[in-house]
């Protein structure tokens, strides 16, 4: 029988291959040539490769690592239950997109950007479900660039800039300025994210809109997947201008 082999070296090595072979009693190995030993027990002979043995260490490893995640998992979710594990940032659920908007053409939009961003303003939104952050804007627009493209400018210094910086989605969302023109100016304009809830403060409800996020109470959202990135100044200190081609546009039903 070849390839039966264990750990341990001299009779204990020989005492658990007789274990799984079903014998009772050891002899002495007659003879050894390169990787293997022939050596015959109660009357049995059995050739032992130890050059298994390696793959077996291998394998006994992987088991134990498996053993030792299962523990580690099973010990979080232990702390969990139990009201002992760190608060985690958990996503929103917000309302499902397509029950208040529909989606249409970026041809389709119908709004004068020098209008809609420059006197309306708009919310620039950045991050993933349990860490983004939103700014007021009125630098922008959109348009062509070999496909329909909208581009921001976003001073370093802004806390939304950092999620622009490590996330390639971002939204615009435009809103009616008679009945959220003081939210975008006071809270989204005039507060920071690092250390303000804006959501809460605002009361503005988060949404998915796969990819992005962005707010129900918009009558308009552009879904945008950033392509290119420059800064407006040799040193970095001012604006930088990012384009984003434009996924998707969503008007309110």
């Amino acid at each position: 029988m070849a390839g039966v082999v264990c750990y341990e070296s001299g009779e204990k090595r020989a005492q658990r291959i007789l274990g799984r072979l079903g014998a009772s009693t050891i002899a002495t190995c007659l003879t050894r040539h390169a990787n293997k030993r022939r050596c015959r027990y109660s009357g049995r002979t059995v050739i032992v490769d130890d050059r298994i043995s390696r793959f077996e260490r291998k394998e006994e490893h992987i088991m134990k690592r498996h053993v030792l995640t299962l523990v580690i998992g099973l010990a979080a979710l232990l702390l969990a239950s139990t009201g002992l594990a760190a608060d985690a940032p958990v996503p929103f659920q917000g309302p499902e997109l397509t029950d208040l908007y529909m989606s249409i053409e970026p041809e389709e939009i119908g709004e004068n950007p020098i209008r809609l961003i420059g006197k309306d303003w708009m919310l620039i939104t950045a991050g993933t479900p349990e860490n983004f952050n939103t700014m007021t804007a009125s630098w922008g627009g959109y348009g062509m660039w070999k496909v329909p493209v909208a581009y921001i400018l976003v001073n370093p210094a802004r806390y939304t800039f950092q999620f622009l910086e490590k996330e390639e989605i971002f939204t615009l969302s435009f809103y009616d300025p008679s009945k959220h023109g003081d939210v975008l100016r006071q809270v989204f304009g005039g507060t920071s994210g690092r250390t303000t809830d804006k959501v809460k403060e605002s009361g503005f409800t988060p949404m998915l809109t796969s990819p992005g996020i962005a707010y129900a109470e918009a009558r308009m959202i552009i879904v945008c997947r950033q392509s290119f990135a420059t800064n407006t100044d040799p040193e970095g200190k001012s604006h930088k201008l990012f384009f984003g081609e434009i996924l998707s546009v969503w008007v309110r039903k």
